[in-house]
């Protein structure tokens, strides 16, 4: 063959490699972590407003004396919150239901770490402020 190597050689080396090779499927995935404050429209925290995930059932938290609330939600970026003020007026008044959706978050990316997936894995911190409207005293 031409340079001492004959296509017949070549060949074969490519075939043996092809045999021997492993294919890989996958894709990239992400971590989402969600911090928000709940206030009234006068920028005062609301304690006790129930927050619910409509994208992951399982997801509920109560908002801290600070108004304060952390969803750790893993798997998807369009997540819709619902809040819903469950005491009436012993937090303060009672406040109409709300939603947030992802639109509306201040996303910052933290970093890629492809430690946790050959593909890529990507983790985000989110944060919202949600106003609350008053509707009794």
């Amino acid at each position: 063959g031409f340079f001492g190597v004959s296509c017949g050689e070549a060949i074969d080396e490519d075939l043996e490699i092809l045999r021997n090779a492993r294919a890989m499927y996958g894709c990239p995935t992400a971590d989402y972590s969600v911090k928000g404050t709940v206030t009234d429209q006068d920028g005062n925290p609301i304690k006790g407003i129930i927050i619910k995930c409509l994208s992951d059932p399982n997801y509920s938290s109560v908002t801290s004396a600070s108004g304060e609330f952390i969803d750790n939600h893993f798997g998807t970026d369009k997540p819709v919150y619902v809040f819903e003020d469950p005491d009436g007026p012993e937090n303060g008044g009672m406040f109409a239901r709300d939603t947030t959706r992802g639109a509306d978050l201040y996303v910052v990316r933290k970093g890629t770490d492809n430690s946790k997936n050959p593909f890529g894995h990507t983790s985000y911190d989110a944060t919202v402020t949600k106003k609350l409207k008053k509707v009794i005293e």
